[in-house]
């Protein structure tokens, strides 16, 4: 399975959103030299161009549709992850006191989901894409 890494995907989405990888680069405040090397090794990584390349602009190939949303949802579970996961290193105040119900399986199913590079694979069916992600060894 592929190593995608969230830079990777970032720049991903930004450069779907320009249609241009200079203005994606300039919005992402790096080289645009960086920008496409990431993209390449994205596209070698999952063994599929998620681009056509034109003279002055880029559309999404068929794998791009495919894995453009996955990526948007996989940004959005990593940033609201990074605003939770502190919430729950505060000192509990009682000894008796613990996370409200819920709360704990939830963050490990949206950790589950976002760290999960399986879900990466453009054009790949989730199966039993209804039933609540498990964290690996819980299943």
């Amino acid at each position: 399975m592929a190593d995608v890494e969230l830079h990777q995907l970032r720049y991903f989405v930004t450069v779907a959103e320009r249609r241009h990888f200079t203005r994606a680069a300039r919005d992402l405040r790096i080289a645009q030299p960086s920008v496409s090397r990431a993209i390449r090794v994205l596209e070698e990584e999952l063994g599929t161009p998620l681009f056509h390349r034109m003279k002055g602009n880029v559309a999404l190939t068929a794998a791009g549709e495919v894995l453009l949303p996955w990526a948007r949802r996989v940004l959005a579970d990593v940033d609201g992850a990074s605003l939770e996961v502190p919430e729950l290193h505060r000192p509990v105040v009682g000894p008796d006191e613990s996370p409200p119900p819920g709360r704990v399986d939830r963050d490990r199913e949206l950790l589950a989901l976002a760290f999960e590079p399986e879900l990466l694979a453009a054009g790949r069916q989730v199966p039993d894409a209804d039933r609540p992600v498990a964290a690996r060894g819980d299943e």
